[in-house]
């Protein structure tokens, strides 16, 4: 039974000596893990001022556009990170920027080279806003000398590719080498055109009664 006690006692002054040695261990770590979390966290938010004075000094060209800052960043259906993704991208590509504000902290955006349209979160981008909002040529006019709706169409001249328009909200696409015809009610309409491998055109006009409005599109090749 003594012994027994002895034992006892040496086991417990062996836990007293292991514990205090251990918390100090793990102290330790955390506290070497912290820093570098921290050192980490630095270094992002100073490659973040980085990239951002950067893309300040870049010249104006003529479209809003999202800079891919992120390692890797996805496009998303929806804006919120439930949502299927579209396309990942990765840092250094640049995304068409298309509204200006975001919804909540998503921006919506679209993938130029594949013409994916989709929403991308603020945190891995920088946004470059233009002084000429709307890049696209104006709506040719045709007065009618009626009182009927505005008409509105849309002509596609490229032999293989697909326009997407995007009027108010509402998507329409015109096919290849082909002409689309819509009657509006009268009033203002916001639009863009896109097609891979271009930038978007953006626009906005005023529809009137009595007014026939075209648009074409066409793939200027340098």
């Amino acid at each position: 039974m003594k012994n027994q006690n002895i034992r006892w006692a040496a086991g417990f002054l062996l836990l007293l000596i292991f514990v205090p040695a251990y918390a100090q261990q793990q102290t330790r770590q955390r506290s070497e893990t912290g820093q570098s979390r921290a050192q980490q966290e630095a270094q992002e938010r100073e490659q973040r001022r980085q990239d951002e004075e950067a893309v300040r000094r870049m010249p104006d060209s003529g479209a809003d556009l999202a800079f891919v800052v992120a390692k890797r960043a996805n496009i998303r259906e929806e804006p919120n990170t439930s949502s299927r993704v579209l396309k990942q991208v990765e840092r250094g590509e640049v995304l068409a920027l298309i509204e200006r504000e975001p919804v909540g902290t998503w921006y919506k955006v679209i993938h130029v080279d594949s013409a994916v349209e989709g929403w991308v979160d603020e945190s891995v981008v920088i946004i470059k806003i233009t002084a000429n909002r709307y890049n696209a040529p104006p709506f040719e006019r045709e007065e009618t000398g009626t009182n009927q709706n505005p008409e509105l169409s849309i002509s596609n001249l490229e032999p293989a590719t697909d326009l997407n328009l995007r009027i108010n909200g509402t998507l329409y696409v015109i096919r290849a080498n082909s002409t689309k015809t819509f009657t509006l009610e009268p009033g203002r309409y916001e639009y863009y055109g896109w097609s891979p491998g271009v930038r978007p055109a953006i626009g906005g006009d005023d529809l009137r009664s009595g007014t026939k409005y075209s648009w074409t599109f066409k793939i200027v090749r340098r």
